[in-house]
């Protein structure tokens, strides 16, 4: 082989490589958000793990969803894993506006006489107790007038779950559980009649990394909260079910129990900043799900 060809074939062989390595590359940095699979994927009414790998390319592939969000206006009453979840939004926003387009503001009291498009207007009311809960977050759709807002979410925290109490038994705690539940549904069931232009998503309660019987009850409420929401086509935004499973589905089971993967937290509790994220995007497809409609 003379020494022009030689050459010709050692850029060519350097430009295979170039190639290849890129290709490797852009494989590497968006493992976390791979090609959209199943082309035919839209969110439905019920957002859980199965969401999370397709948001991001749905979200591109479809710019008038996205131009739809950034119409919505949230009202979100929350406590400290809220603020984590709206950690992982604003973390979305600043990553790829154009993507994820929402923003986070105060919710102030009484609701002001306009409020702005492509905002999340949270209500960041503590742990008064999940009786409370219910209520403040039923003031301030009515007297208050965040109903204005148009998508309304109300989600409990891990700490709200009832005590299990041994002298109860196994049966007696999972009734307390299921009780709990039945007042949220309830009280969301009594506000979609009086706010019938409020879209209300019911959610579940975050699990923790540790604690077979806390988790126990969180679980009993949640099941309860998901079969309601099958039931009667309600929007559920499954958090805990995002927490539970990893990015290959695997779910995290202490003595057969939902108990949150403890790559998403610091503390095993709150969301550390891979949970906050892959919780926003299940928020995002909740959103999808909701500018579809």
């Amino acid at each position: 082989m003379n020494r022009h060809k030689k050459l010709v074939l050692l850029v060519g062989l350097c430009l295979l490589a170039v190639v290849a390595a890129g290709f490797l590359g852009a494989s590497f940095l968006f493992t976390d958000e791979p090609d959209l699979a199943d082309p035919s994927y839209r969110p439905d009414r019920i957002i859980d793990h199965n969401d999370i790998a397709y948001i991001h390319e749905y979200l591109t592939y479809h710019p008038q969803i996205t131009e739809a969000i950034a119409g919505q206006r949230w009202y979100f009453a929350h406590a400290s894993v809220g603020s984590n979840m709206l950690d992982g939004m604003k973390a979305l926003h600043d990553a790829d506006p154009t993507a994820y387009p929402l923003t986070v503001e105060t919710a102030e009291m009484p609701a002001p006489g306009r409020i702005l498009t492509g905002v999340i207007y949270e209500d960041k009311r503590g742990n008064p107790g999940p009786a409370r809960k219910l209520r403040l977050f039923e003031e301030a759709l009515g007297q208050n007038g965040w109903d204005v807002a148009g998508i309304a979410m109300n989600k409990f925290c891990y700490i709200d779950a009832p005590t299990y109490d041994p002298a109860l038994g196994d049966e007696g705690n999972l009734k307390s559980a299921e009780a709990q539940a039945v007042a949220y549904l309830v009280s969301m069931e009594i506000l979609a009649a009086e706010h019938p232009a409020t879209r209300l998503v019911y959610t579940t309660m975050p699990l923790t990394v540790r604690g077979e019987q806390e988790n126990r009850m969180r679980a009993a409420f949640n099941q309860r909260v998901r079969e309601e929401c099958a039931a009667n086509g309600f929007f559920l935004f499954d958090i805990a079910d995002i927490q539970s499973h990893d990015d290959k589905g695997e779910v995290s089971l202490i003595a057969s129990v939902e108990c949150m993967q403890g790559r998403y937290s610091g503390d095993g509790g709150h969301l550390n900043a891979r949970g906050q994220k892959r919780v926003a995007k299940g928020w995002y497809a909740l959103a999808a799900a909701l500018a579809e409609e």
